[in-house]
């Protein structure tokens, strides 16, 4: 049944399964095994060379025990050899597995083609998701990453046709942009974006009714299979072919066709860039409706909420009144007619220039104020949080649910509102006005991400709620970075897929380099990987982009408590503390650091100090446990190890609280048991698994191994 290769051997994954250039026998027996094809997609369908066999164990053989595993894998890889040729896998080292350079894949050929700029036979490449139909039965890790690699090729590939469209109606040759399109179209046939491109690439080639024929079509499909009906966008620009208006020129004005331009400016500027960079609809945007009353759209790309128009982001281009077409509605903003900002606190009117150096608000649930002067010198406004131009996400800490004027607050503006936080119903209040208004979703998403992560929600209470927002922010609009940001929190904490979350925080900066919030939860990762120094370099980048956050500089202080490098913790939370006095949260973990350094009476009274800000807190208890039976107070640990337990029968515990619990008070037995639990209750917490100083002591047992070989981290 098998035979030598033919040719070179070309792995094709995209749009179905197949071995180009091995003989047909041995193609069809690899194909027809499940665990093969698995095997053989992990491997060519990634960037990089080489991959871990801990990870291939992880993925495909997690399920059974550690040293069957590895028996499997071996004789995966002697049937590939045997089958396939001995240069088909190469080997660096004894722990990693990689294709040999004679063997291509389509997915990588994808990948190069668009990083190059070659569109064209980018689209040639892509004919369909990866594996389309595959199912592995009982391997949750691989089901998740190839649903997270599926979507990823899918987002690229749709980019590329956008952009290939694009480049073709700018140079005037509709004929062609039609093509691409509708090929386009049939992997992606519910896409606006894509059929509104259609549209104008129709009109542009002088096929009017073949346009309007296609958006009623369109619109049939929609009913009849989602039972939605097209966006006002789409509406608008179909009225306006109607209406006989180009959406290159204005009203009155003469029509191009493909082959005529009006003097001085050629075809594709004549009919305008269909579809812009998603940040200059963002810049615009704050400008407010009276750019858009004076007959202006916001240029847009991805998810287009109107036309393009205006120049490029180079600076070409043309811009042509656009007063036919009704532009979106904005979404609500703090002080453009809502009470409620972003973070779900009412702001009161304030008198004084805008360089205050203090500011007030109220928390929209409960009714005290918090008022806090800015230490040292004036701030201006637009520096800080709550500045005169609204957005979404300002720098700093997790914003989407704590304010930073309340900083003994933990993922919630209150400790009255911590069961009913005001921010998901804030940005559901903004949804309500827009709903698809992507970064409000994002929020959502964001907030219970915290939530759950705080332990204020239970994992069946929180994730559900966290990857159903973070689904529809990305299908919203997958090009801001809000999006990506809540789509790696959900990857990390609630389906624990390390590959899949790096992607995601990976696009996040690429698309808001300027965001620090992007830079926080991406430091979270990398730390909680043990990849030390790429952790430290964004929490670093985090406080410069925000040096007034407090969230930014506690992140700093939790990557140096993470790498054991305590002395430099205390200095970054002494720092914070000085700055921000009443920020509870920093407590706890100065205490844990103070322990491990010995400087026990420090410790402890950190650890009461961040109990008595936090009460009921289950972090804060858990490293008051830590920090007392380590200074030598058994009794109070102990009791406070019982208030912990107690929240067992009251509400939700994390077993990752107890596992450090038990493992500072030395009994490593006990702390191996809840670290199981941990993996098996899905807790939030296994994350940080890897790298928790306070639980080396348990490192060694044996179900402590085995729960981290299941969880599969990368660097182990």
């Amino acid at each position: 049944m098998t035979g030598p290769i033919t040719e070179q051997l070309r792995i094709r994954l995209l749009g179905g399964a197949a071995l180009e250039g091995a003989c047909s026998a041995a193609e069809s027996v690899l194909l027809s095994q499940p665990k093969a094809v698995a095997f053989i997609a992990r491997l060519a369908a990634v960037g990089e060379p080489f991959v871990q066999r801990d990870l291939l164990l992880g993925l495909l053989w997690g399920d059974i025990p550690e040293r069957k595993g590895r028996n499997a894998l071996n004789q995966m890889v002697f049937r590939l050899r045997r089958d396939l040729g001995q240069g088909t896998l190469v080997s660096r080292g004894r722990e990693q597995l990689g294709l040999g350079p004679s063997v291509a894949s389509d997915v990588r050929e994808l990948e190069r083609a668009i990083a190059q700029g070659r569109l064209d036979e980018a689209m040639t490449l892509y004919r369909g998701e990866l594996l389309p139909g595959f199912h592995l039965s009982g391997q949750g890790q691989f089901e998740r990453w190839l649903e997270q690699r599926r979507s990823e090729l899918a987002g690229r590939a749709r980019h590329a046709a956008i952009e290939l469209g694009d480049r073709f109606m700018e140079r005037g040759e509709w004929p062609e942009a039609v093509r691409r399109l509708r090929r386009a179209l049939s992997f992606w046939p519910h896409d606006e974006t894509l059929t509104r491109g259609l549209l104008l690439a129709l009109d542009g080639s002088g096929d009017r009714a073949g346009a309007l024929r296609t958006y009623r079509q369109f619109g049939r499909e929609l009913e009849a299979e989602l039972g939605i009906e097209p966006s006002p966008e789409t509406q608008e620009l179909a009225a306006a072919l109607r209406a006989d208006c180009h959406p290159g020129v204005p009203r009155g004005g003469t029509r191009p066709r493909a082959g005529r331009a009006p003097a001085g400016e050629s075809d594709g500027q004549a009919g305008g860039r269909v579809l812009r960079r998603r940040d200059d609809r963002r810049a615009d945007h704050g400008a407010g409706p009276g750019s858009r009353a004076a007959g202006h759209l916001p240029p847009v790309r991805h998810g287009l909420q109107g036309l393009a128009t205006g120049p490029d982001r180079g600076g070409g281009g043309h811009s042509a009144p656009r007063s036919w077409l009704r532009a979106p509605s904005p979404a609500p903003t703090a002080g453009s007619g809502s009470p409620l900002n972003w973070f779900g606190w009412r702001r009161r009117p304030t008198s004084g220039p805008a360089d205050s150096t203090a500011r007030s608000r109220t928390c929209s649930t409960c009714t005290r104020m918090s008022r806090r002067p800015w230490p040292g010198r004036s701030v201006p406004r637009s520096a800080v949080h709550g500045t005169s131009r609204p957005r979404f996400a300002p720098p700093g800490t997790a914003r989407w649910i704590r304010p930073p004027t309340r900083p003994t607050s933990r993922a919630v503006t209150s400790r009255r509102c911590s069961r009913r936080s005001p921010a998901p119903s804030s940005f559901r209040t903004a949804l309500a006005r827009d709903e698809r208004f992507a970064p409000a979703w994002a929020g959502i998403a964001m907030c219970y991400a915290n939530l759950a992560l705080f332990v204020y929600l239970s994992p069946g209470d929180a994730f559900p709620l966290l990857k159903s927002a973070a689904r529809r922010a990305l299908a919203l609009d997958d090009s801001a970075g809000e999006g990506h940001t809540a789509e790696g929190m959900c990857r990390m904490l609630a389906y624990r897929d390390w590959t899949g979350a790096e992607a995601a925080f990976r696009r996040s900066v690429e698309r808001s380099p300027g965001s620090a919030d992007a830079r926080i939860f991406r430091a979270v990762f990398f730390i909680s990987m043990a990849r030390w120094d790429e952790g430290l370099a964004e929490a670093q980048l985090a406080v410069e982009l925000d040096p007034l956050g407090p969230g930014a500089r506690y992140t700093l202080a939790w990557c140096h408590y993470k790498r054991r490098e305590h002395e430099r913790s205390v200095r970054a939370l002494d720092e914070t503390l000085e700055l921000y006095p009443h920020f509870a949260l920093a407590h706890p973990l100065r205490a844990a650091n103070l322990a491990l350094l010995g400087r026990h009476g420090e410790a402890t009274d950190a650890a009461r100090l961040g109990v008595a800000g936090l009460p009921g807190d289950q972090e804060a208890l858990m490293y008051a446990v830590a920090v007392l039976s380590m200074a030598g107070e058994g009794p109070e640990a102990r009791e406070l190890l019982a208030r912990l337990r107690d929240r067992e029968h009251t509400g939700y515990l994390d077993p990752f609280s107890m596992a450090v619990a038990h493992a500072a008070l030395g009994d490593s037995g006990a702390a191996a048991q809840w670290v199981r639990r941990t993996y098996d209750q899905r807790s939030p917490s296994a994350f940080c698994l890897l790298t928790e100083p306070l639980l080396d002591r348990a490192r060694g047992e044996p179900v402590f191994r085995e729960v981290m070989r299941r969880l599969a981290f990368p660097r182990q």
